[in-house]
Parts: C-alpha cells; structure tokens; sequence
C-alpha cells in the first residue's frame, strides 16, 4: 500500500444546519495512507503551548486536547464523506501531537517500502522527505 496522492486544500464537507454539523475543509487530503484508494482528510492546528492559558497543562496534554477537539468536532462530516480524518497538531515548537507523529511514521515506512532498494529512502532521509512534502504543501 502506497500513497496515491497529497494535495492541499483538497475537499470540503458543507455544514448541516438540520443537524448542526460544522462545515469542515481540509487542510491536506492523501490517499492511501491508511487504507488503498481511501482518503484521509487533515486539518493542520498549530498551538503556542507556551502561552499563559496553558502554563498548568503540559505540551503533550495540550496537544492531545487539540486532537481530541478537532475529531469531536470532524469527524461525523468526515465519515459522511466516506474518508477518515487525522488532526495534524503540533506546537510552535515543532512537538507533534500523537496523530500526526502517526501519520509521519506512516508515511515514512510507505515511502520505505515503495523504493526498498534505494538507500536515499531509508531511515532519515524518508522522514526529511515527508517532513519537507507537508511543510511545502502547507505553505501554500
């Protein structure tokens, strides 16, 4: 199982007022990253853990609320859509949350694994190479 496909800004599901559903846009949609031709819609969040509202909590408590928000909030939408959803939260610092460092090993053993023959791939090199993919489609 490969990844088919990362765009940015990707696909959208309108809000329900019937249901009081929230519209949801995502940030960055791939396909085939959890299951072949499925795809997996991110909405990226990125926290100051140093701000004052959070000095009581640590970074990976505040990071994993972030998470846990934004999947209450998603993921009925999501799921209508028939795709999954991952919250890609990280602080200002560059901590990632527990999803996104999910996702990042993810996409790092597929990368492995699509070219095992090529050393360039392998290890660190395929991190560096998934981490500057988000970082230049979420520059955009």
């Amino acid at each position: 199982m490969v990844v088919d496909a990362i765009t940015n800004n990707a696909d959208f599901v309108e809000a329900d007022d019937s249901s009081s559903r929230p519209a949801f846009i995502a940030d960055l949609s791939i396909r085939g990253v959890w299951q072949p031709q499925t795809v997996a819609l991110l909405d990226v969040r990125v926290i100051d853990t140093d701000a004052h509202s959070y000095a009581s909590h640590t970074v990976d408590a505040v990071l994993c609320s972030a998470e846990q928000e934004k999947k209450r909030k998603y993921s009925a939408a999501v799921e209508e859509r028939r795709a999954s959803f991952t919250p890609f939260v990280v602080s200002v610092d560059g901590v990632l949350g527990h999803d996104a460092q999910h996702l990042m090993k993810r996409l790092c053993d597929q990368i492995a694994m699509k070219a095992p023959e090529e050393d360039e791939y392998s290890g660190a090199a395929a991190e560096d190479k998934v981490e500057l993919s988000l970082k230049t489609t979420t520059d955009v």
